[in-house]
This record gives C-alpha cells, structure tokens and sequence, in this order.
C-alpha cells in the first residue's frame, strides 16, 4: 500500500504541475497582444485555445486517477490511469488506459498473459489508495469466474448510486474492452440487456476514438445521441472525467437546432411517422410546391408592357429542376430564368427597351409580379412545410398517397400545433430537400457581423486600454476569426448541416427509420457505434433484428457484438423479469445472465385495491430511502405508469423534500439505474408496451419493490409481503 501510495501521489504532483504549465502558456500567448498579420494572431489564438483546452481536460480529471499496475516478466513496470503524464524529463508516470500497450490490462489471462505476470487493481478515494487486489496471471492461477479485478467490480456494483453515472474505466472486463477497441470503420452495433454496462461502454468507446483517431475527429467532432435529456445529465460527466469534452449530446428532440419539442405522440401516430416511405411523401409534398401557371399575365411598367406566359413558366422549372439543388437554392435559378425571358420579350417587342438591369429591377420591385412568379416555385421552411401538412387534409392525401384514411385521419392536428419527437426526423428531410430560403444566408452572416461590430464597438466605449490604434471593426474582425476557431462541439451543435467523423447512439432499438436517415445525413463516413436492447423497445416497428431496426443504416453494418453479462442487476430480479417477459408470448431476442445476487432482491406484494395499492406505494418508497447506506447517498426510483404520473400523492411524496427519491415512467427511467426501485401498477405499465415493463423492472441494483394493482401479473409469482429484514443483504458472485 506504501509503495503505490507514493505511485499515485507522483501522478498527482505530476497532474497539478502540467495543468498548470498549459496555464502558464495559454497566458503568455494571450498577453502578447494584437500585433502582426491577420494569419499571425489566428495562429496565435489557435495555439492560446489549444493550450486552453488541455488544461481544461486535466482539470475535469481528479478521482481515481491511477487505477491499475501491470508486471511484465522482464520486471518492468507500467500504471494505468485516466490520463497519460510525462514529467519534466519527459518519463512516463501514467500511461492513458486507451493507449495500445495498456490493454494487456484488460484483455491479459492466464492462457493468454501477453508478456504480464500479475495485474494489480487499485482503488482510491481522495488522492489516497484504501485497496489494492492482485490477479496472477498464470496458468495454475484459479478463479470461480471469468471476471478481471472481482473485488474492485464488486465495489463498484454495489456502491450507492449516486445523480450521475460513474465511468468504468477502472473495472473494463475483457469483452467490453474488446468492443471499445473496435475499428471505427462502418456501423458496430452492441446488443446488451440491462446491467451488460453497453452505455458505459459507449461512452468510453467514445473516448477512446477521440484518443486513437484524434486527428480524423479533432475537425469533424463525435455526436452522442441519448434517449431523453434526463439521461445526459445522467451521463454528462463520464466524458469529461476521462479526459474528453468535444461530444455534441443530443436527444432526438434536439437533434433539430432551433426547434423545441413540446408534445407527445401516440404510439400509434409516432410509429406511422417514422415509417420510411415518409421520404417519398415530403418529397412529394415539395414538388407540390411547383405549379404550372394557368393563364398568360400582361404589366404595364412605364412605358413598357411586361408579358409572363405558361410557356416561359414551364421552361423556367426545367431549368431549375436540371442544378439537381435543393428547392429553395433551385428557386432563384427559376426566378432568374423567368425574369430573363420576361426581358428578351420585352426588346423583341421594343428595340428602344431600356438597359436590361434597370427591367429587371422593375420586375423585383413590383408585388403582383413577385408574387405571381413565386406562387409557380413557391420558396418554404422546412416547418410551414409538415406544419401544413398535417392540417390540410387534402393536402396530406396528395402526399402520402398510400396512406390508408383512418391513418390521415390519425395525423391530422391544428395548424402550428406543439412539436413531437417523431416530427423531427420528417423536419430534417424536409430541410435537407428544400434547402435554405434565398438569401437567408446572406441575413443571418449580416446579423452576426453587426452583433460583432455592436460589441467591438462597446468594448471601445467602456475604456479600455488597447496598445497601438483598434478600430471597432478590428475588433470585430478578430472576434470573428476567433469564433471561428472555437470548439468543434459548439460550432456542429447549433449548425443543422453539420457532418460528424463518429456518431453514437444509445437505446437504438428505439429510432425509427426516418430517425436513421436523418442520422446518416449527419455522418458521410457511415462511422457508427450503436447500442441497445430489442427487448426494451417500446414502439413495436416490427423489427426482431439489428440489420431490420437499422432501416436504411443496415447496409453499413460491419460488426454485431452481443453482452450476454449483466453486471448490474441482481440475478433474482433478472430472472422475474425474463419470466414476465417470456409470458407476454415472447422470448429474449439474445442470451443474458447474471453474475450476481442479492439476498432480499426482489419483494413482490400481492394485487390489491387501488387506494390500498397507492397507500403501500408511499409506505415502500419510504423504506427503500431508509435502507439506503447514509442520508445523503444512494437513490430511489418510483416508477409508474404515464397515466398515473401526475397523481397529487406523488407530488406529495417529492414534497417531503428527499432528494434521493426521483418519481418517472418507464420511458424516462431508460438508461438510469437506482439502488431501489418501487414499481407500480406493472400490469398497467404491460398494458401499453412489454419492452417499458423490462425497462420497469430492470433499473434496480439493489432491491425491486413491485405493486400490484387488481391484478396478478403473469409470470410473477407473488410474495407475501413482509418488510425487508435489518440484516445484511450480502451480494455474492454467482460461479460459472
């Protein structure tokens, strides 16, 4: 213990020296001043920014820095940790887990030792080491299981969650590391059941691509895509603890900058709208856009008679339809073809016609003139577009022709009505085929730069002292090559068109078809790890597959891995999920099993009345939040029906000020896990998806508390209650 103490104090003064040494030269970059070239003081604050951005990812990187210790046979030594130091001698102190000679640490068995000895796990709190746990690597070396550092994994199975996930990267067994390591090339997909660590795994294969990629990905950026806010605060500091702050997290609500979803589809209506043929129905709801004139116009411009015939019209779209552009960018050509033809009329009619700009300009001024051209090509945002859609009936019958009534009748909604998260996929192709309005480029550039200017400009007025003569628009100037040179996360999270190096999707099993397009758009290079479980999909797409779920992604898929070890959750609540599960009349698509489990796991309380029901909800939420280590550690989850979510008895319950206790449905508890978990009314839960009910009941480390409401839930068999006994409840690993 002395001896690693000293490791680990070594890596920290290491740690502390180097943060502050980028420090030290991001400021003496940045008090050299605003002097040379334009390209100097670029290159001067990229260089202050990358300084910048490695003392802001070692300053993320405190808890449990140094966690491993490899011995080669030749004697020689190597700790694994967060991050790689070196120290003033340029001697490497710490080697990145993620570097290539470090994963012996993870993959290195008896059978396959890969030149180590003995592996030594070391857990820390506070900068201080409090275990060590050493594993021979050699071929007499006996164990019960197939898992690398027991001890330290135990640890972290059964300790208190806590509002954030904790990052693995201390207890990787050898088939996760194997999936983190993957080539980056094409779509990887990771089945896994609940408690497998596929989302842990996610994010460090993240990290790790950022680390082994970096000069692919320091440009294009990796986007994370989770399945609700809630879950990337769940996760929003395992990146960061690693070392990585460059991922755009996002959900597919936000996936669109700009637009707010407030509203929530029927299953019913959402799986429509996620159906592929969607492409075709937008596609055809634009070219409705494009309308043949029906008479010939005649204007009197001054001394001139301006003509607009079917036939100029009619050439115009040819024209325009021929760039292969967008809509709106495919506009302005027909627009200008129009206006052309108007004109060559005009001095076939008139050889004292006036100069052909100064015409042109008095076809743009006039209103009717305008307006009749564009009502032939008519210009549109992506969301008048579905806006309209769905509140013209006819207009959606045209579109989605193949759709039967009663389903147009189900998508029908008031004009502007709130945003769903299945409309966000129908937005985005709409987007990418209509393309910009005409100048609106030019506008928003016009409105940042005088944002720029009016800045600049405050800057000089409040006083302050800036050697040599600065002007205002020198100011804004350097603003702007210096936003330019900003973060690659913030520059991909506010533009749309954005393309990304990577893209990692979480609860895949729940993206629909028109979801994976939009996805694809977003990464030319088709570079995916997508994670998930078929089994708790809530929308039935009527997929049984990854290469089915993955709709137009499934071409690009590469690898298929399966995590058949769940390391969270409790064998005896596994196996009554399974059994609950399999009685709806399905199987589990992949093999699972537990690795451990809990005396007192799993209490099942016997149907009963409504009222009875919600007053044994209030009194198991309460001892669940006193069976949790300490007052301040551990959390509860009371998860329930959407139906039942605002029930003034919880509100109560959250009232009482306990901010270990959190209170969702199924949907928002995907992804979280939670040392006790009280389910309510299971039966209610199945009623709408058996996938929301696997969710339900798989999210507890610990203890499962389940509530029955009226009636038995099939495959469960029911417990008399009685109330968890004061002893210990000893996890124990389960033998091969």
């Amino acid at each position: 213990m002395a001896e690693e103490q000293k490791a680990v104090d070594r890596a920290y003064q290491v740690l502390v020296a180097t943060r502050k040494l980028y420090r030290r030269r991001q400021a003496e970059i940045a008090a050299a001043g605003a002097y040379g070239t334009h390209q100097a003081r670029s290159e001067r604050d990229a260089i202050a920014n990358h300084f910048g951005d490695e003392a802001a990812r070692l300053e993320q990187v405190e808890d449990r820095l140094v966690f491993g210790r490899l011995h080669y046979n030749d004697g020689t030594d190597r700790y694994i940790g967060r991050v790689g130091l070196q120290d003033e001698h340029n001697q490497r102190v710490l080697m990145d887990w993620r570097a290539p000679a470090a994963a012996a640490f993870y993959q290195a068995t008896a059978l396959h030792p890969q030149g180590v000895q003995w592996r030594r796990h070391l857990s820390t709190r506070l900068r201080k080491v409090i275990a060590v746990e050493d594993e021979l690597l050699t071929a007499n070396g006996s164990k019960t299981t197939n898992l690398q550092g027991e001890g330290a994994l135990l640890a972290a199975m059964t300790a208190a969650r806590s509002d954030h996930m904790r990052d693995i990267v201390a207890t990787i067994q050898a088939e996760q590391d194997k999936v983190i390591r993957a080539s980056s090339e094409g779509v990887l997909v990771v089945q896994g059941g609940p408690g497998t660590g596929k989302t842990a795994v996610a994010l460090h294969r993240a990290a790790y691509l950022l680390y082994a990629e970096h000069k692919r990905l320091q440009k294009s950026g990796v986007l994370l895509l989770g399945p609700s806010q809630t879950f990337l605060r769940y996760i929003e500091k395992v990146l960061p603890s690693l070392g990585e702050t460059g991922v755009v997290a996002r959900t597919p609500a936000t996936l669109l900058p700009g637009i707010k979803v407030t509203a929530t589809d029927e299953l019913a209506v959402a799986k429509l709208k996620g159906q592929i043929r969607w492409q075709d129905f937008i596609a055809r709801a634009i070219r409705a856009l494009v309308r043949p004139l029906p008479k010939t116009y005649t204007w009197r411009l001054g001394n001139y008679q301006a003509k607009l015939t079917p036939q100029m019209v009619q050439e115009a779209q040819k024209e325009a339809r021929s760039t292969g552009e967008p809509h709106n960018q495919a506009w302005q050509t027909y627009a200008q073809s129009v206006m052309d033809q108007m004109w060559e009329e005009m001095r076939q009619a008139d050889d004292g016609a006036e100069e052909k700009q100064w015409v042109l300009n008095d076809l743009r001024a006039n209103l009717e003139i305008r307006r009749v051209i564009n009502l032939c090509w008519l210009p549109c945002t992506n969301t008048s577009l579905i806006s309209r859609l769905f509140a013209d009936q006819k207009r959606l019958s045209h579109a989605a022709h193949t759709l039967k009534p009663a389903q147009i009748e189900q998508l029908l909604r008031p004009l502007h009505a709130p945003w769903t998260e299945a409309d966000i996929p129908l937005l985005d192709e709409a987007a990418h085929l209509l393309g910009e309005l005409p100048k609106q480029n030019q506008k928003q550039a016009g409105a940042q730069a005088a944002e720029r200017l009016a800045h600049a400009e405050s800057v000089l007025s409040a006083g302050f002292e800036l050697s040599g003569i600065v002007s205002a628009e020198m100011l804004a100037s350097r603003q702007q090559a210096q936003e330019s040179e900003s973060s690659v996360a913030m520059q991909a999270g506010r533009d749309r068109a954005w393309t990304y190096g990577h893209i990692v999707v979480d609860e895949a099993q729940e993206l629909s078809p028109m979801m994976w397009r939009a996805l694809l758009r977003r990464c030319p290079a088709r570079s995916f790890t997508i994670v998930g479980d078929l089994d708790q999909q809530r929308i039935d797409h009527g997929a049984r597959t990854w290469r089915k779920v993955l709709g137009p992604a499934a071409k690009f898929l590469q690898l298929e891995v399966v995590l058949e070890t769940s390391y969270r959750t409790p064998a005896s609540i596994l196996k009554a999920a399974v059994e609950v599960f399999e009685a709806t009349g399905r199987a589990l698509a992949y093999p699972l099993k537990a690795v451990r489990d809990r005396k007192d796991a799993l209490i099942v309380c016997p149907p009963t009345s409504k009222d009875s029901a919600l007053e044994l909800a209030v009194t198991q939420v309460h001892e669940a939040l006193a069976a949790l280590p300490s007052p301040d550690a551990g959390r509860v989850c009371l998860i329930v029906p959407e139906t039942e979510i605002n029930l003034p008895l919880w509100t109560q319950l959250l009232n009482e000020g306990d901010t270990r206790l959190q209170i969702c449905t199924p949907q928002a508890a995907k992804g979280l896990e939670f040392d006790q978990v009280v389910l309510f009314d299971p039966h209610q839960i199945l009623a709408l998806s058996a996938g929301d009910l696997f969710v339900a009941m798989t999210r507890s480390t610990q203890q499962l508390r389940v509530i029955q409401v009226g009636i038995e839930l099939e495959g469960l068999s029911a417990m008399t209650y009685t109330s968890p006994s004061a002893g210990a409840k000893e996890d124990q690993w389960l033998t091969n």
